[in-house]
């Protein structure tokens, strides 16, 4: 009787049974033979065996790898056994932030391999990738956002003291994205130092980590990194090691004293007992030679960056030229691509800036709003109407993981509409990000002097230039209609916007300018004149007597002698005509059209304002041309639409009917021929951008980016970060000689990060590479010649022992499936487990000998694997046809009765096969004796 087995449907195709519908009876002194059969087994099976004290180490890049024993002991293992090993040393172990390797089996073309692949453990882009390995357990500030939290790193400390003169001011908003220097200053010049270093420290791996201000195993936390090989432009500055702040001030606003300097500087450091600083990359320490990269923000405007030369031992000067308040910059490395085998020449720095054209405020004035199109809830002063927040240019960048454009998401920790397009913008003026907490936060608010009035908002478009920037905008008030022009404050409904920005006002100690938008409505039926024809479109206060009043003051209709007045730090008013430039006429400035207002200066009381009718492209100027503010500088702005931010004048020409939208404030240090021509370019822009749509950066507040220092000749300057060097390489921001003690409010620097850069913890990185894995850029695999000779890595470099792919793109997606390094081993070529396999019927009396394991089983015959075997796809098929019949006696005197043949597929020691897929296949014959003979 012939039997066919099959293990389709089973779970295990190596143990299985098939059963019959009908009883079945196996005559006495039977016996049995396998006339055919076929498995089919999963390559996984191969082995590979592996030298005692194989290593591998795995290269992040060329200054962060990490090396592990696989194996101390000779060990044979399966394809699978083995991939499992190396997870287990390499995949498990918090070694390298954000990365991971995996190893994994797979089948190409047939064959079989093993691919090493590094890949993004968490996703790009996201706030949560430094706070989940490095404060995992700070929430952040404010509203627990991550970028709030990210930042939670920055920290000067103010317990470290100096000598040499230097003080240690304590810094404002430590912990978040507000962080501010404040240094203090004396008529004789103040020496200031600021150092950072990290609180809470945290914990990666076992290794304690800081901001490196003492010499110790952390060092390496301000090893700075790039992505692209010098002398390439960049695309991205990695996500995490960079250092970043913006200038918020000139060293001197008045005398442009070169010898003032602001410095930020990257050198050896030491604090003894972490509390006094007894050498520093400062003015009057050993290590101020020392200095691997210094900037030198000076009173005359010009920023200098000067950089360790390797080859000559001394700083010098990589770049030289202007800088604008505002201005943003990131520290960051090249990798150098002909490195020499010194490690510490391994990268050179790169210094980029991100240049705002000097605007550092933008209110732009439209609205926001909730609980449907304008309803009843819009009342002043509530939240139930969210405004559109100005942004602070001082506070704009600190977190990572952006493309520096202030219309990107990621500049925001909580969306905030720009209007109807629900576009993006960025901070609340004056406080960083945060969320909408308008209700206990008076950061930039709108008030109307206490009569809750609705907020009447105009949801229309008025030309075709400027519809981007002044959709949804509210309607400025300055008088009630019932009782026009009264003489008591509370009976007007006088509605302004009020900025805070740092000490409550833009400065205007510095070269300044100021634009902005208005549209003027006629109220003249209840203001008599002459204030029914003056409007004041900006407000603020004097630094000279305190005092607040307009900054400016136009005059409708040709009712008066002048066009406008402009107000200078006194308090004091300069009236003047407007002449249209075509034509020479005087301009009359009419209701219900909309202009452009310009106000420029040199920093030292020549001005200029220039007025433009967006919807006919008219330009209108300052008859008689420049003029001269009397107290040297002009009124500090601190209102919109309104003179002052108490609502206590009067009369109403100190307020506004219509609109006022898009004001924007730009500052410039004062240079050597500074002119009010210092700001033509940006006069340009905004004419561009409101008569014509124009798409200068500036207008959606986005920078202009350059590359001050990327060094291409190789080995040229000192690496700043250490790998096995005695040196610390840590971030000071400090002065020669504060001497301008009425330049404050801004402070020195803000939008601080200088977020710890680890990598590999110093006790687990490998300083001790050969020079070979070293040298070039990219990622991948080093010192594998051992490992090298039991499998076969594809891309294999034989004179440096590695597997390094050196140009890689940006991998965006999160996880193994998407690697970013991918090498395959082919290992289908090694030997394989099971020579044989043995086919048992379990359930029938007969035995056999196995003289592997000294003992009795069910065996009834041998498949010869590799004689009979094939591979393809991945698996290898074995198929057999017995050449004789081997009749195996199942010693029964009597009858058998039967209902299933149990089966089982086993090694040569008689344990069950592994990894047998599906389709084994039996062909088997019962017989009796006589029938057989």
């Amino acid at each position: 009787m012939l039997f066919t087995i099959s293990s389709n449907g089973e779970t295990d195709h190596a143990k299985f049974s098939n059963y019959f519908n009908d009883s079945i009876i196996i005559k006495p002194n039977s016996f049995i033979c396998l006339i055919s059969g076929s498995v089919v087994e999963d390559l996984n099976n191969t082995i590979v065996t592996i030298p005692a004290n194989t290593s591998m180490t795995l290269r992040f890049d060329p200054l962060n790898q990490f090396t592990a024993v696989i194996n101390v002991l000779e060990t044979t293992y399966s394809i699978r056994e083995f991939k499992d090993r190396l997870n287990t040393v390499f995949a498990g172990l918090q070694i390298h932030i954000k990365n991971a390797f995996i190893c994994r089996v797979r089948t190409v073309d047939d064959k079989l391999e093993l691919a090493f692949n590094f890949y993004n453990k968490l996703s790009t882009d996201r706030g949560d990738t430094i706070l989940s390995w490095i404060l995992p357990t700070n929430p952040g500030q404010l509203a627990y956002e991550p970028q709030q939290a990210l930042n939670y790193c920055t920290l000067s400390n103010s317990t470290l003291t100096f000598d040499h003169g230097y003080v240690n001011p304590p810094t404002t908003n430590a912990h978040n994205n507000c962080m501010l220097i404040q240094w203090t200053s004396s008529p004789g010049g103040q020496n200031n130092a600021t150092p950072f270093e990290a609180q809470p420290n945290y914990v990666i791996g076992g290794g304690t980590f800081g901001l490196g201000m003492v010499r110790a195993a952390n060092r390496e936390s301000f090893q700075l990194y790039g992505d692209a090989p010098n002398p390439t432009q960049f695309t991205y500055l990695d996500r995490i090691n960079h250092h970043q702040f913006t200038i918020n001030q000139c060293p001197d606003t008045v005398a442009s004293d070169a010898g003032e300097v602001h410095h930020f500087t990257i050198g050896p450091s030491n604090c003894a007992n972490g509390v006094l600083f007894d050498d520093a990359p400062m003015n009057g320490y050993f290590s101020y030679q020392h200095r691997k990269l210094d900037m030198k923000f000076k009173g005359d405007g010009i920023l200098d960056i000067d950089v360790l030369n390797k080859n000559t031992g001394a700083l010098e000067q990589a770049h030289t030229g202007r800088f604008a308040i505002g201005n943003m910059y990131r520290i960051g490395l090249f990798q150098n691509t002909n490195a020499t085998a010194t490690v510490e020449t391994a990268y050179m720095p790169i210094v980029i800036q991100y240049d705002y054209q000097g605007q550092v405020y933008w209110w732009p004035g439209s609205v926001q709003n909730t609980g449907g199109t304008y309803g009843t809830a819009l009342t002043w002063n509530t939240k139930n109407t969210k405004y559109n927040p100005g942004i602070n240019f001082m506070y704009k960048n600190a977190a990572r993981d952006h493309n520096a454009s202030i219309l990107s998401n990621d500049y925001v920790s909580t969306p905030t509409n720009l209007g109807a397009d629900n576009t993006y913008m960025g901070c609340w003026g004056g406080n960083g990000f945060q969320n909408d907490t308008r209700g206990n936060n008076l950061v930039g608010r709108f008030r109307d002097n206490g009569l809750n009035e609705a907020i009447q908002v105009i949801n229309g478009v008025y030309n075709n230039n400027a519809a981007y920037y002044i959709q949804q905008l509210p309607v400025f008030k300055r008088v009630d209609t019932t009782t026009p022009e009264p003489n008591t404050p509370n009976s007007s409904k006088k509605n302004i916007y009020a900025m805070t920005i740092n000490n409550t006002m833009l400065q205007t100690k510095g070269v300044s300018c100021f634009s902005c938008l208005f549209f003027a409505m006629n109220d003249s039926a209840v203001v008599t004149l002459p204030n029914s024809a003056i409007m004041t479109e900006v407000g603020g206060r004097n630094t000279l007597n305190i005092t607040q009043g307009a900054v400016v003051q136009i005059g409708l209709t040709q009712t008066l002698a002048y066009d406008i007045e402009v107000f200078d730090d006194a308090g004091t008013g300069h009236q003047f005509t407007l002449t249209d430039i075509a034509s020479g006429a005087r301009v009359n400035i009419g209701y219900n059209t909309w202009y452009q207002l310009c106000y420029f200066d040199n920093g030292s009381g020549t001005f200029n304002v220039e007025l433009v009718d967006i919807v006919n492209e008219n330009r209108f100027t300052r008859t008689g041309g420049v003029g001269v503010l009397g107290s040297g500088r002009l009124r500090n702005p601190m209102t919109i639409a309104g003179s002052d931010s108490t609502m206590t004048l009067n009369p109403a020409s100190d307020y506004f009917f219509g609109h006022v939208c898009q004001f924007r404030f730009f500052q410039q240090p004062r240079y050597a021929g500074t002119t009010v021509a210092t700001w033509d370019e940006v006069r340009t822009a905004l004419v561009n951008g409101y008569s014509r749509f124009g798409t200068d950066p500036l207008m959606v507040g986005a920078p202009v980016e350059t590359q001050l220092v990327n060094e291409t000749a190789s080995d040229k300057y000192y690496c700043m970060p250490d790998v096995n060097t005695t040196e610390t390489n840590s971030p000071f921001f400090w002065c020669e000689g504060f001497k301008d003690a009425n330049a404050q409010g801004y402070g020195q620097f803000s939008d601080i990060l200088m977020i710890q850069n680890v990598k590999l913890q110093y006790n687990t990185r490998d300083r001790l590479v050969q020079d070979t894995a070293i040298t070039d850029y990219g990622v991948g695999l080093t010192g594998i010649e051992q490992l090298h000779t039991a499998i076969a890595f594809e891309d294999y470099d034989a004179g440096n022992e590695r597997a390094i792919e050196e140009v890689l793109d940006f991998q965006t997606v999160a996880g193994p499936d998407t690697p970013y390094f991918d090498e395959p081993a082919e290992v289908s070529n090694v030997a394989l487990e099971d020579e044989v396999f043995n086919v048992e019927i379990t359930n029938l009396p007969h035995r056999s000998l196995n003289g592997k394991n000294h003992s009795y089983d069910k065996t009834i015959y041998q498949l010869p694997v590799e004689t009979t075997s094939k591979e393809i796809q991945g698996v290898k098929i074995t198929e057999h046809t017995s050449e004789q019949k081997v009749w195996i006696p199942l010693n029964n005197a009597g009858d058998i009765p039967i209902s299933k043949l149990d089966i089982q597929i086993s090694k040569e020691d008689g344990t069950k096969a592994d990894n047998l897929q599906e389709d084994t296949h039996l062909v088997l014959q019962i017989e009796q004796r006589g029938d057989i003979i």
